[in-house]
């Protein structure tokens, strides 16, 4: 079976050749048009903000990428010796005005609703909203066609925004550093000790699943939760909103859960990147340990977000929906991922100035770096190596693990959003928050020094695809060793963002944007990095 696997992608990668060779020149077209392509007046978006002296190359390699039509709408800050020395941000947002809903629509007011339903109409958003709404009628005169169903969806056009330092913009993997600092914090205060078995806090943990001998589970300790060690990335079966939002429900279907392979210290495969399920474990030990009961995002709030002035969301509730100005992830098509292993391969086998007369591609943020083709090359060699089974865990990771949590547009959703008990992916923050957030981490005022300590050497991860190394309380360390980049602690996201802090240089770095790239490498972040480096 394995074989059969390794043969149809081979021939999909083949396939992928014969498309970009044959219509590149239309697809780059489209590409562009997606992207945003030039403004209309010819002049790429103006970079914003403040940068402070001796910072100023920051804003020069910041407005490159827009220069580029690489960014649409970003961010970026950088937090220096405890000074907010970069607070950067360029382009247009598109605003998520979607009304909020909690259970029926019944328990809003129809006054309150529709006033909301009118304003909204007046800045041209989309909306969704029930069949049984007693104001469809009214949004129907106002929206114009809408279907019914168990699920209704008026729609007008929609108008970008320009970007500002205090919009919020979806996270994703970014996340994760707020959900290592609620643990580390836990650790401090003496609720949690990472070094010991998950099954200290959750019985039930243990035996749940089969026999606790046979899966190991009753040996898993949190630290191995939060380095990706636990191989529990993808669930037995997708996770329903409907228990997310039970946590008595959460934790009984989290506990029966399978490890996609028998739990082994010594295992030389044993980490696997989960980017899902280690902020839903994570979750639920937090509500085991916290005196007050909290899931983790309903602790990040009260105990870190507030007390620290943080724009920073694990979970956002309605009032902060309310009062913040949040922007919409964009949807860049499956084509700049199906042009990447080709040109890649291209790259290989003519000059760059072949491949860009070839290809009108010859740009470093389209095509596939030296390790992302590993990433692929070892993909393919699992099968043929009897190890298919990790890219099956791999892939059901992301796409098998919560409902509708489908693909990079989807962490727009606001029922997505508010979960507090999905802080692996659906964070919300804007730049300034993020690199407030690392120096705060970074000077041990959340978390203390604790869940610190890296474990070396590196080790392989079968989902990110090389080898990295985690702290105990899950913060990713020399996550961008394979760029060049070194001495920085935190992690990043599928869409590009970034959330870095440098102990030895007193560095915290931010990177958000609204337009995914949905790579492993981060060429547009790294590029920042690079120059925030040489100035520091």
């Amino acid at each position: 079976m394995d074989r059969i696997l390794f043969v149809l992608f081979v021939a999909f990668v083949i396939l992928q050749q014969f498309v970009v060779r044959k219509g590149t020149k239309v697809l780059l077209r489209i590409q562009a048009k997606r992207l945003g392509g030039p403004c209309p007046s010819g002049a790429s978006p103006k970079v914003r903000g403040h940068v402070d002296p001796g910072f100023e190359p920051m804003r020069e390699s910041f407005q490159d990428l827009f220069n580029r039509n690489r960014e649409v709408g970003a961010q970026i800050a950088v937090m220096w010796k405890g000074k907010l020395v970069v607070d950067l941000y360029a382009g247009e947002g598109l605003p998520n005005l979607a009304p909020w809903r909690y259970g029926s629509i019944d328990e809003e007011s129809e006054h309150g609703y529709g006033t909301r339903l009118v304003r909204a109409v007046g800045e041209k958003a989309k909306y969704v909203f029930t069949s049984s709404d007693s104001i469809l009628d009214k949004v129907k005169t106002l929206l114009g066609d809408c279907k019914s169903g168990s699920l209704g969806t008026c729609s007008a056009r929609e108008e970008y925004v320009p970007m500002t330092g205090e919009m919020l913009i979806p996270l994703f993997s970014s996340s994760k550093v707020g959900e290592s600092a609620v643990m580390a914090e836990l650790e401090r205060r003496g609720h949690l000790d990472l070094s010991e078995p998950i099954a200290k806090y959750w019985p039930e943990f243990a035996a749940g699943g089969g026999d606790s001998d046979e899966l190991g589970k009753a040996h898993i300790k949190v630290s191995d939760l939060m380095r990706h060690q636990a191989g529990l990335v993808a669930p037995n079966s997708k996770l329903m909103i409907k228990d997310l939002a039970d946590a008595s429900a959460a934790s009984s279907i989290l506990e029966k859960q399978r490890p996609n392979w028998k739990f082994d210290r010594s295992n030389p495969d044993r980490q696997m990147y989960h980017p899902i399920t280690r902020g839903l474990y994570a979750s639920e030990i937090c509500r085991r340990v916290d005196p007050k009961g909290r899931a983790l995002g309903e602790f990040w709030r009260e105990e870190v977000a507030n007390k620290h002035n943080l724009q920073f969301y694990l979970g956002v509730n309605k009032e902060e929906w309310e009062r913040s100005s949040v922007v919409k992830i964009l949807n860049l098509p499956l084509l700049q991922l199906v042009k990447s292993i080709p040109q890649y391969i291209f790259g290989r086998l003519i000059t760059r100035e072949q491949r860009t007369r070839y290809l009108n591609a010859g740009n470093e943020f389209d095509t596939l770096l030296d390790f992302e083709a590993g990433i692929v090359a070892g993909f393919a060699t699992k099968f043929l190596k009897g190890k298919g089974y990790l890219n099956f865990a791999a892939a059901g990771g992301v796409l098998g693990a919560v409902e509708k949590l489908n693909g990079i547009p989807s962490l727009n959703d606001p029922v997505l959003l508010s979960l507090p008990n999905l802080p692996s992916a659906n964070g919300l923050a804007n730049a300034r928050s993020m690199a407030k957030l690392g120096h705060l981490i970074l000077t041990g005022e959340v978390g203390g020094k604790n869940g610190m300590d890296v474990e070396l050497p590196r080790i392989m991860d079968h989902g990110i695809g090389y080898d990295v190394s985690f702290t105990s309380a899950g913060y990713g360390h020399e996550r961008f060793h394979v760029d060049g980049v070194h001495g920085w602690t935190g992690w990043a996201g599928i869409a590009g963002t970034i959330l870095q802090w440098n102990a030895e240089k007193d560095l915290a770095f931010a990177y958000n944007t609204a337009l995914p790239y949905g790579r492993v490498g981060k060429p547009r972040g790294i590029q920042l990095m690079k120059t925030l480096e040489k100035l520091v």
